[in-house]
């Protein structure tokens, strides 16, 4: 199976803006990586940061990215933590427990890029 998904979108018009005082340029991300060749601790924190940096060159006003996984996804919110990403608070979703999960554009070149740490 090959399935691999990215998709990135401003806050303001998804569901978790009512949820975060978010800012005009915040950008959502949501992933899926169907094929178990492209899963797993040796390949996600290439292509996560590899992603995240992308949404942060896209547009130099976004200061903020932010994710909302099942609140009860560990093996997710373990190896996204390790990248400089946190958990800020839990909700309700219509479907789903969510754990709001961002990281700001310093903290994720300071964390990710040795040359821009002091």
């Amino acid at each position: 199976m090959k399935c691999h998904l990215v998709t990135s979108s401003s806050i303001g018009v998804q569901k978790r803006a009512s949820h975060y005082p978010w800012q005009a340029f915040d950008r959502g991300l949501h992933q899926l990586v169907g094929n178990e060749l492209f899963r797993g601790n040796k390949f996600f924190k290439a292509w996560c940061t590899a992603i995240s940096h992308f949404i942060f060159l896209d547009d130099i006003r976004t200061q903020k990215i932010v994710l909302e996984p099942r609140s009860d996804n560990h093996r997710l919110l373990n190896q996204i933590h390790k990248l400089g990403f946190k958990t800020e608070f839990e909700f309700e979703f219509p479907h789903k427990r969510a754990a709001l999960v961002s990281i700001q554009r310093t903290e994720f070149f300071r964390e990710n890029f040795s040359c821009f740490s002091s």
